[in-house]
């Protein structure tokens, strides 16, 4: 299994295919597997909950636009403005 060392952490990749390189990152617990598959298991315990197919499709939205923002910021090197560290969050 390849790994490479970042700073004494231990990074485990994998290489497939060519052309330029692509890094998708799994995030804070993620899993490798999580990229491979598709799972509706969490798409069905919200149907059991209660809510629609459009509620499921907007909770997927949102959740997808934060992580989006949040991630692009990050990438970006972006900080809230003064004003947000006064709101006690």
């Amino acid at each position: 299994m390849p790994y490479v060392d970042n700073d004494g952490v231990r990074i485990y990749y994998e290489a497939e295919g060519s052309g330029p390189p692509l890094v998708l990152h799994i995030g804070f617990l993620g899993c490798l597997d999580d990229w491979r598959r598709e799972d509706t298991r969490y798409v069905q315990a919200l149907r059991d909950a209660g809510w629609t197919d459009e509620d499921v499709f907007d909770i997927a939205e949102v959740t997808a636009m934060f992580n989006f923002t949040n991630r692009l910021a990050s990438g970006l090197g972006w900080l809230p403005n003064p004003e947000y560290f006064s709101l006690g969050r």
